[in-house]
């Protein structure tokens, strides 16, 4: 069963997701560009992704400093 691996990029718009199937991990990541920068004062680069059951959505949650939700939909 294949998985994908996602990230989002501090101080950037960007998720990065590579795919992880039994041929092994993706070379290159498949970059999205949300409407949201996140940034913030270096104290705290704390927050948390995570993906609904059915895969089509994904939480991206940041509590410090900018204390932001946002929902995307994740398709490819």
């Amino acid at each position: 069963k294949d998985v994908w691996v996602i990230t989002r990029m501090w101080e950037s718009q960007d998720y990065f997701a590579w795919l992880v199937s039994p041929n092994g991990i993706s070379a290159n990541p498949v970059v999205s560009t949300t409407q949201n920068y996140l940034t913030g004062d270096g104290t705290g680069k704390a927050g948390y992704l995570k993906a609904s059951p059915d895969g089509r959505k994904i939480a991206s949650v940041n509590y410090t400093p900018l204390n932001f939700i946002e929902i995307s939909n994740f398709t490819l």
